[in-house]
């Protein structure tokens, strides 16, 4: 036995079971998953060469060189990340099977003292004037201990459900830990900038497992896309109506989807993320035109989409198409930046001898679409890690009694709330001291 425990696998073993090692790796790899929140992630490298720069002037340590160098781009994606939780799984593993469930076995084991003496060094109370064992044992029972008599031995406990309080944390910690792998191997995201009426396939993946499939028999389409707005013109909610589709076109989901409230089908599952306008369809003298619009931030930081068709009028050359929200009017200006007229949807202007008729404002709304199904499994991990915790509070107490001749002694042990186990075991002594019996033993 002892050539075997010198052998290089069990001292590996031994270090990987250390408690302390666990807790380390714990808060490392909080400590890095912190730092990727603060690190925007997926970015390009144009968006890092811009708000990370290289400062020669000045200690800049998280330049953007430093960034893609060390892959704090996609820190979760990286070989070091993944590395280092297979190697906290593995301490994780370890520590439970070599130290919580040898604890556990343990405690479940009785531990009668068969020397009187024994118990006497940890004495806390000497009954001599009603030594009746048989009265400690009612007590015992209502205060809903589990006991054992060997003889003129006793020992009792409860609370054993505490000890499983680390085990369950571990395991809570190994469901999150294999959950998110499963995510990560086989999930993917897409974003998708859907127009307003239009079906759509999964096609734009930003992040892809490495064995993530995207479900081909599915047909998504927008029905439609709309804002809700506050009385400050300032956005409050925005809108989807989207339904699913098999390739038979029957109906396998529907709903509204809006920011904070998802459409789920199966494992995927679709968030309202953005939006945007793309053009105006209008009636310009009975024909039908298309004008795209492009977005542009002003000086006071306003978004507004700006579009404009030539037309030969005695006013202008050019008419100035410009929205800033979708309440359905439209700011119409001439060459000279002046407003011409706020028109409406659908609501006509003649402008000399045209004839302008707006007939829908087009829209897109940005969509992401997830697939995770490691979900289940990292939600039953935090279930699990939320009753490790209730439980925990759970006090794990002891109480042994020994008589020899017309002396009992009794002591007792517990791992929290000393005081509280103290008050209760005097409360349990004077309990059975008091209780009538026409026993003797």
């Amino acid at each position: 036995m002892i050539e075997r425990k010198k052998k290089p696998y069990w001292q590996i073993i031994k270090i990987l079971s250390n408690l302390q090692l666990s807790i380390s790796m714990l808060l490392i790899i909080a400590g890095i998953s912190i730092l990727g929140t603060i690190i925007e992630q997926d970015k390009t490298i144009e968006f890092y060469k811009i708000n990370y720069p290289i400062n020669e002037n000045s200690m800049n340590f998280f330049s953007w060189k430093f960034i893609k160098i060390l892959g704090l781009d996609h820190i979760f994606q990286t070989w070091w990340f993944i590395s280092l939780l297979i190697f906290f799984s593995s301490s994780l593993i370890i520590c439970t099977l070599s130290r919580q469930l040898p604890i556990l076995k343990i405690s479940r084991n009785l531990k009668i003292y068969k020397k009187f003496n024994l118990i006497n060094q940890s004495k806390i109370y000497k009954d001599i004037k009603k030594n009746i064992l048989s009265n400690y044992i009612i007590s015992l029972n209502k205060k809903n201990y589990s006991v054992f008599q060997s003889k003129n031995q006793i020992y009792a406990y409860k609370g054993i459900l505490g000890r499983l309080a680390p085990i369950i944390v571990h395991v809570s910690m190994l469901f999150i830990l294999t959950g998110a792998s499963i995510g990560f191997l086989n999930g993917f995201v897409a974003q998708e900038m859907v127009p307003r009426g239009e079906f759509f396939h999964i096609q734009n993946l930003i992040g892809s497992g490495a064995f993530s499939k995207i479900p081909q028999n599915l047909i998504y389409k927008l029905n439609d896309f709309w804002i809700d707005y506050n009385v400050d013109n300032s956005v409050n909610q925005f809108y989807s109506n989207i339904t699913i589709y098999d390739n038979k076109m029957n109906i396998k989901a529907h709903n509204i989807v809006k920011v904070n409230q998802p459409l789920k089908y199966e494992d995927i599952v679709i968030y309202q993320t953005d939006w945007n306008i793309t053009g105006l369809r209008l009636n310009l003298n009975n024909q039908t035109l298309q004008i795209p619009l492009k977005s542009i931030i002003t000086n006071s930081k306003e978004k507004i989409w700006i579009g404009s068709i030539p037309i030969s009028t005695q006013i202008t050359s050019r008419i100035n198409f410009v929205i800033n929200t979708l309440d359905n009017r439209i700011y119409l200006y001439n060459d000279n930046q002046e407003l011409i007229r706020v028109l409406n949807k659908n609501e006509t202007f003649n402008l000399g001898n045209k004839k302008i008729r707006i007939m829908e404002i087009l829209t897109s709304s940005g969509l992401q679409i997830k697939r995770d199904p490691g979900i289940p499994i990292v939600y039953l991990g935090f279930l699990a890690l939320m009753i490790s915790s209730l439980i925990s509070y759970i006090s794990f107490n002891q109480i042994w009694l020994s008589k020899e001749k017309n002396l009992i002694l009794s002591t007792g042990d517990t791992n929290r709330s000393v005081l509280e186990f103290e008050n209760d075991f005097v409360e349990l002594i004077k309990t059975a001291i008091l209780i009538k019996s026409p026993s003797q033993i």
